[in-house]
């Protein structure tokens, strides 16, 4: 990834540090996804993008949602993330095994869960405090699958 001010080339994880919410698909079909700080519009209008060239690839993916540092959505990012979910419902389904969501404060990973018990998203998920928890349960999703994995 470009940095669009001094157009150096960025690493995965430079990148995701610059970012306010990043996707990194440099390991699919293990996507992560980094949010980080209040997320801007403009980040999230990449993101929504980006998922959406994710899903026409019509490859399976496996997905983490790394919410390890504070981050905020706007009232209008999360309204634009429920009608993108409600408008590729059925492409989701059939595309993700799964996403595991990476929380670390217990009374976060409550509140996650509260919000999960009203919203049907259309893939199992899991909510977990730590990358490897989330890393390991990915896998298995995608190995029940028969998803060939990324190997380094």
């Amino acid at each position: 990834m470009l940095n669009a001010k001094t157009q150096v080339y960025l690493s995965p994880a430079a990148a995701q540090d610059q970012m306010s919410i990043f996707m990194d698909k440099s390991r699919a079909p293990t996507i992560r996804v980094t949010l980080n700080g209040e997320v801007s519009d403009g980040a999230f209008t990449k993101y929504l993008a980006d998922s959406d060239q994710l899903l026409a690839t019509g490859q399976c993916v496996g997905l983490i949602f790394d919410g390890l540092r504070p981050f905020a959505l706007s009232p209008r990012q999360r309204r634009a993330q429920s009608i993108w979910l409600r408008k590729n419902e059925n492409s989701i389904a059939k595309l993700c095994v799964g996403a595991a969501f990476v929380i670390d404060s217990a009374a976060s990973r409550g509140v996650l869960t509260a919000l999960m018990w009203m919203t049907k998203l259309p893939y199992t998920y899991v909510i977990v405090k730590s990358t490897y928890e989330a890393q390991t349960w990915i896998t298995e999703r995608l190995r029940a699958a028969g998803i060939p994995q990324y190997l380094p």
